[in-house]
């Protein structure tokens, strides 16, 4: 296998420990002579995860809908209970939750969008901002969201821009924890 055209290593199995994210090209011989020899190449990407954990990620969609795909945040990091994520417009997919997924905070920009599935549970707990803010996105409900906060901030915020509108369509459960105000309507939503 090489990585940038220098030889890293054979063997089978063949392994290598990455120090950064690139291509690695593997190729496969199919028998040691030179006669009837078959060389497959083939090229893998490799990714290698952030050492320590990341406070802010920003959907890029770049990959899939997968939330839990690191290729779909900026920098490569699925989000936790330590994370404030923004999801803004201009992707060509937005982020579907299917599981369980904890957050600190999560912020949907104009046009962006988040769908939480049946059975899918989104959470949101921070003690100094506005857990969900949605300024002129769309949040949509199959599943269940629980929002938490201790601070005088609002736990879900729906603010807009000029005519754009933060929405929430909601056939799902909404629990909501808070020491001050629940939720917060500011501009022209309707």
């Amino acid at each position: 296998a090489s990585s940038g055209g220098v030889n890293i290593g054979t063997g089978s199995p063949f392994s290598y420990a990455p120090s950064a994210s690139g291509t690695v090209y593997a190729t496969c011989v199919e028998n040691s002579s030179c006669e009837g020899k078959r060389v497959v190449s083939n090229a893998f990407t490799v990714l290698v995860p952030l050492v320590s954990p990341a406070t802010n990620v920003t959907w890029t969609g770049a990959f899939s809908d997968s939330r839990v795909d690191a290729r779909n945040w900026n920098p490569a990091w699925v989000a936790d209970a330590n994370t404030n994520v923004t999801i803004n417009t201009g992707t060509s997919t937005y982020p579907i939750i299917n599981g369980t997924t904890l957050v600190k905070s999560i912020s949907i920009g104009s046009g962006a969008s988040l769908t939480i599935n049946v059975g899918a549970t989104l959470t949101a707990s921070n003690t100094a901002a506005t857990p969900i803010n949605i300024s002129g996105g769309l949040l949509t409900n199959h599943g269940t969201i629980t929002v938490s906060s201790t601070s005088s901030f609002p736990t879900i915020a729906l603010s807009s821009g000029g005519a754009a509108t933060g929405i929430i369509n909601n056939d799902g459960a909404i629990n909501i924890t808070s020491s001050n105000r629940a939720i917060s309507i500011l501009g022209s939503n309707t």
